[in-house]
């Protein structure tokens, strides 16, 4: 499942950099980062889930993403 944050940043990239002064190239290059991060995380977070079990990792699974959008809010360099 994802987050209707995600989706907002996908449809809306242009205008993101648009405001905060980037380089639309910089927001396109930054998709193989995602990329490879959430293939990295998906591998690994499933002994975690193993583990833990979903209904616990529930109420924490979209910490990172809040972190992420935050610092996206408040940084100015890309």
């Amino acid at each position: 499942m994802k987050c209707k944050a995600t989706t907002g940043f996908f449809f809306h990239q242009v205008r993101l950099a648009e405001q905060k002064g980037w380089d639309v190239k910089t927001i396109a290059a930054s998709f193989a980062v995602f990329a490879v991060v959430q293939a990295i995380v998906s591998v690994g977070i499933g002994p975690v889930i193993d583990r833990l079990g979903p209904k616990r990792l529930l109420p924490v699974f979209l910490l990172p993403q809040v972190c992420a959008m935050l610092l996206l809010e408040f940084m100015s360099a890309p």
